[in-house]
């Protein structure tokens, strides 16, 4: 295997290490809606998805990355968390 081939390699495990790890926040995700369920905690926080941004766009920098794009990837990520919890309800 090439070099070009092997980074490709390691690109491929990590976009399904991603895959798994956005699967593992929707099950938090589901529990955290049964919870809210249970209190009557409305769904959508928006004090808590203030942090939440907050704290992706601090790391991201941290780690040399553009906050922008980062951000937008949060936002769909919180999108598909809030329809998930709202279909729970």
């Amino acid at each position: 295997m090439n070099e070009l081939d092997r980074l490709r390699s390691e690109i491929n495990g990590l976009d399904r290490d991603l895959i798994d790890i956005l699967a593992r926040r929707m099950r938090c995700v589901e529990r955290i809606a049964e919870v809210k369920r249970n209190e009557g905690t409305p769904t959508h926080v928006p004090g808590r998805e203030d942090a939440v941004r907050r704290a992706w766009a601090d790391e991201s920098e941290r780690r040399g990355l553009d906050p922008r794009p980062m951000l937008s990837i949060l936002d769909t990520i919180l999108e598909m968390s809030k329809q998930r919890q709202e279909e729970m309800r």
